[in-house]
């Protein structure tokens, strides 16, 4: 594995990010689409910096990888190209107005992709639930219970009661 820097919101890092893999290893068989920010608030909350941050990490960053890679895919005629959704696309959760209206978006895409590149392109999109993550711990700051009941309030919802874990979404 090797790394390559991008800002992935912008298309020109997007752009070379693609240009290094392909220099690196000749093609490309395979994308993941993993980068994600979250900002707490409700609408009223946000401003349109924060807007752009967050929709062009989480929504901008896929459409452009999308651009510039699925046609090295399309040049092979397989390849699977991966976008992590979330829960929070179906669900409201209190002051994440943003990230949910980003993960929305991403479900969206993700079906006109796969519609788009059938039968040359698998487009997938994964949609993890409640992942035991720094970026799940802050969005808990500031409710009215410690983290530490929330998780358990939260575990006993999920059938396996329990939170995920990264892990489990990397298998």
């Amino acid at each position: 594995a090797r790394f390559a820097y991008a800002d992935v919101s912008r298309e020109d890092g997007v752009k070379s990010m693609v240009a290094r893999a392909l220099d690196l290893h000749g093609r490309i068989d395979g994308v993941h689409c993993n980068a994600g920010v979250w900002g707490k608030g409700r609408a009223t909350d946000f401003d349109e910096a924060a807007w752009d941050r967050i929709m062009g990490v989480n929504v901008k960053s896929v459409f452009w990888t999308a651009k510039h890679a699925i046609p090295e895919l399309e040049r092979h005629g397989k390849g699977v190209f991966l976008v992590t959704t979330s829960v929070a696309a179906f669900i409201g959760f209190p002051a994440h107005a943003l990230y949910c209206a980003s993960k929305g978006a991403l479900e969206s895409l993700v079906r006109c992709l796969a519609t788009d590149h059938a039968g040359k392109v698998r487009v997938v999109g994964i949609c993890p639930g409640t992942i035991e993550t720094p970026m799940l711990a802050a969005s808990c700051e500031g409710w009215d219970k410690p983290v530490g009941e929330l998780y358990a309030e939260i575990a006993r919802r999920i059938p396996v009661r329990r939170l995920g874990q990264p892990i489990d979404i990397a298998r």
